[in-house]
């Protein structure tokens, strides 16, 4: 994204200035200094408005959730947020995605974030994927064919293994537990 104004731009804003507040030659001379050209490599104008708004408010206005333009736009915001290393805007923009993931979505979040690299959003997608809740009615959509080859492979390779148990999913063996206490 390109950020330029022309020097005509310029000098007639600072015309105007100069009539409209009295103010002197001083315009003049700063209208000849050398035009600032500012290139953000990969950002599109949008999500770097959003980018932009939060430096400006510390807020994001967040769109609609679950539409998927809108989880896009975000993820695009999220990738700027890392890009920039911004971690409050990378947790808000995470909150957001990981709340609007649903049955309608799933499937173009996943390739998105697969191809944009965001390698924690792709992981939340397809553990949303496999959960038995969930699996038949992905694989069953129109939009699972069009999924690239190595995602489909990581979907049913994710399916057949056995899930990970966390330290909370451990069964807690009581008899312990009573002869630590006494």
């Amino acid at each position: 994204m390109d950020i330029v104004k022309s020097k005509q731009e310029i000098e007639e804003e600072g015309q105007a200035l100069s009539q409209n507040e009295g103010i002197c030659g001083n315009v003049k001379l700063c209208c000849l200094q050398p035009l600032l050209e500012v290139t953000i490599q990969e950002a599109e104008a949008q999500p770097f408005e959003v980018l932009m708004q939060f430096l400006y408010t510390d807020k994001i206005k967040y769109p609609r959730k679950g539409h998927v333009q809108d989880v896009l736009l975000i993820m695009d915001v999220y990738k700027l947020a890392l890009n920039f290393k911004l971690s409050r805007l990378e947790q808000l923009c995470l909150q957001y995605i990981e709340a609007s993931v649903d049955l309608q979505n799933v499937l173009i979040v996943c390739e998105n974030a697969n191809k944009l690299q965001l390698d924690q959003l792709k992981e939340h997608c397809l553990n949303f994927v496999v959960k038995e809740s969930h699996f038949n009615q992905v694989i069953m959509m129109k939009e699972f064919e069009h999924l690239s080859s190595s995602l489909i492979v990581e979907i049913v390779r994710r399916k057949q293994q056995p899930p990970l148990r966390t330290h909370s999913d451990q069964p807690l063996d009581i008899d312990n537990v009573f002869s630590f206490l006494n």
